[in-house]
């Protein structure tokens, strides 16, 4: 598990880095939409291809809960709202700053928890949110080339 963990982290951790180097040359429409493009195409490849390929199970659950649709559909349009602003932010900002600024991301994701999922938040968490937004507004102290 700690593998996935890792791969994950620096998927994440490299994509700035590879955005910060293309937003100066695309728009950021075209980047959605050629990934868009590039997602399509993976997607239409990994379906045949997969053994673990659940699409039609999970279509007839989706049929079956008709809510679940516009919850996908709803958090296609934040994915694509959230990626316009953050390459266009992107384009004049620091990638790690910008990255950094984002990385207190999980307070918003506590709290919707909290609020809709009846998650529990315990005081190491608590404690853990206060360190993310310490560490933030450390590493925004200084003079950066923002």
């Amino acid at each position: 598990m700690y593998f996935e963990y890792i791969l994950i982290l620096f998927i994440f951790g490299t994509r700035p880095v590879m955005y910060k180097y293309i937003v100066p040359y695309i728009s950021a429409e075209s980047i959605i939409l050629i990934a868009g493009i590039f997602y399509t195409i993976l997607a239409l490849l990994y379906i045949p291809f997969s053994a673990r390929s659940n699409l039609m199970k999970d279509l007839q659950v989706m049929n079956k809960h008709k809510s679940l649709y516009g919850w996908l559909a709803g958090t296609a349009i934040l994915s694509l709202i959230s990626t316009y602003v953050y390459l266009n932010i992107l384009k004049d900002s620091s990638a790690f700053l910008v990255t950094a600024w984002l990385s207190v991301y999980p307070i918003i994701t506590a709290l919707a928890g909290y609020l809709f999922l009846n998650e529990a938040v315990s005081f190491t968490q608590l404690i853990g949110i206060v360190v993310i937004v310490i560490g933030v507004m450390i590493l925004n102290l200084g003079d950066f080339d923002y």
